[in-house]
């Protein structure tokens, strides 16, 4: 659990400019594919999409605007030894579902990162500063707070076709 400002600065802005420093080499790569003739997957256009967002996103956090955490006070990092649990992905998801489900129910707000753990599984640095044991794996991030926003009632939706036994 990260609650500090200091290092919560730190984690965010390492993991902003570690993707949009990989985003760099993505697109310098398809464009090499491109160059070749090789025809550019659907997996390809989705990754190049995604990677001209980060120097974007980057470039607002330069500016004081959070697209990552958004702000948020508390990082949640859940990770694993992937020795000792047969299934780490499994058991760290389930772990964060139920800790979602109390931090709702305590009036709290949360939001899954999958592109921190992306970057925290690749990079030693955030590794360290996440203090995750070299052995471990991080798995499942979602950073909480209160909401800024309140709904004052559920989106519209047809009636669930259950049949009941």
């Amino acid at each position: 659990v990260v609650e500090s400002p200091d290092p919560l600065t730190k984690i965010r802005d390492r993991c902003v400019e570690f993707h949009a420093a990989g985003a760099e080499k993505l697109l310098a790569t398809l464009a090499e594919k491109e160059k070749r003739g090789d025809t550019l997957t659907g997996a390809d256009l989705a990754m190049g999409a995604y990677a001209q967002a980060w120097p974007f996103r980057l470039q607002l956090l330069r500016q004081g605007t959070d697209t990552l955490f958004f702000g948020a006070p508390v990082l949640i990092v859940l990770h694993a030894d992937v020795e000792a649990s047969p299934g780490p992905e499994i058991d760290a998801g389930l772990a964060a579902m139920q800790m979602g489900l109390m931090a709702q129910s305590l009036g709290l707000g949360t939001c899954y990162n999958g592109f921190l753990i992306g970057a925290a599984q690749q990079s030693a640095e955030l590794r360290k500063l996440l203090e995750i044991p070299e052995k471990n794996l991080p798995v499942v991030s979602f950073v909480t707070g209160y909401p800024n926003v309140h709904y004052e009632r559920l989106v519209s939706r047809n009636p669930a076709r259950i049949r009941w036994i």
